[in-house]
């Protein structure tokens, strides 16, 4: 609020008008219910896994969520919904990108646990997803190097084309195609490889 004789800030009825306003969309926000504020990050995940088993996903798609809910949320995010922030989140990706994991692990468990929480925004159990306003690793560009990814230098390509024998192996065919049924292709005629 504006000070006697000064010209900064909000007059009193500009800060009543606007602290009503905020009043007024805080009473429209939907809030957990006392059952509910017990449920834990681990607790909605499960939920979203049934759901998720119910609609009929892939099981390896399954078992990935369990695999990501078992290794990375479960030793760190085991608190209520509720508590959970954004810097919560960023704390989880920055403990997963300091142990070595990619930045796509880190945005495919990010991903899992925006989730989460807009299942538990759909079942009315918190109000807020805290993984909306985290930072989350970026993408690479397509055009940007991999950073593991080395190339041979022209000696040590020399030195793989000289460890090439000369002679190549040819294999027999098959008994048969790759588990169909009849005779396997014949072999290349001589000079083709």
């Amino acid at each position: 609020m504006r000070t006697s004789g000064t010209t900064g800030g909000l007059t009193r009825g500009q800060a009543e008008k606007a602290f009503r306003k905020l009043q007024e969309a805080e009473e429209r926000r939907p809030r957990p219910q006392p059952e509910h504020r017990g449920l834990t990050v681990l607790d909605a995940a499960e939920s979203l896994r049934r759901q998720r088993a119910l609609e009929g996903v892939r099981t390896s798609y399954r078992q990935n969520l369990e695999s990501m809910q078992r290794v990375h949320l479960t030793p760190t995010l085991d608190i209520p919904l509720v508590k959970v922030t954004s810097t919560h989140v960023e704390q989880l990706a920055e403990r997963m990108l300091a142990s070595g994991l990619k930045p796509k692990t880190v945005r495919n468990v990010l991903g899992f646990l925006h989730s989460i929480f807009e299942h538990a925004i759909d079942r009315g159990w918190t109000h807020t997803n805290p993984v909306r306003r985290a930072a989350r690793p970026k993408r690479r560009r397509s055009g940007d190097a991999e950073p593991d990814l080395h190339f041979l230098s022209v000696s040590e390509l020399d030195a793989v084309m000289r460890a090439i024998p000369d002679k190549v192996v040819r294999r027999a065919p098959a008994a048969s195609r790759r588990g169909r049924g009849g005779p396997a292709p014949p072999p290349p005629p001589e000079g083709h490889c």
